[in-house]
């Protein structure tokens, strides 16, 4: 994201476009209500204030010295946000795992089933067979 804006004077159209896009970022990503925090050099990310105040503030006063990640309104750093997607892709593929044998399971049991209706009761556990089709079993011990 392209902070040099934050560098510019206060009164030129570029810094106040860019305290116009700051203050939108912020809102969309770390209000309370209807404020956020102030992070002016004279709120130091202290006090909660509404857009209007802090758009005052920052054109004003200017930003708190050393404040180029937003990280009090809504900002990853780069390392959480690649810590983040590492694990979200780990997640994703234990998901998909998961879905795969959870299909695995139901496709046996679906086979399993078709195995049983045509008379093959190989997969019983026990000796006996103990269902309706016990005297189908004989013939396949």
């Amino acid at each position: 994201m392209d902070k040099s804006w934050m560098d510019e004077d206060r009164h030129t159209e570029k810094y106040i476009n860019g305290v116009n896009f700051f203050v939108q970022f912020a809102f969309t990503h770390s209000a309370k209500g209807n404020t956020i925090l102030c992070p002016c050099k004279n709120c130091v990310n202290c006090f909660w204030h509404e857009a209007s105040d802090v758009r005052e503030h920052l054109v004003c006063e200017g930003f708190v010295s050393g404040y180029r990640r937003w990280e009090y309104h809504g900002e990853e750093s780069s390392s959480l946000r690649s810590f983040r997607d590492a694990h979200m892709e780990q997640f994703d593929e234990a998901e998909e795992r998961d879905d795969l044998e959870e299909g695995y399971d139901e496709l046996a049991g679906m086979i399993r089933d078709m195995r049983h209706d045509f008379g093959d009761f190989s997969d019983v556990e026990d000796e006996g067979c103990h269902n309706e089709h016990a005297n189908e079993c004989e013939p396949f011990q």
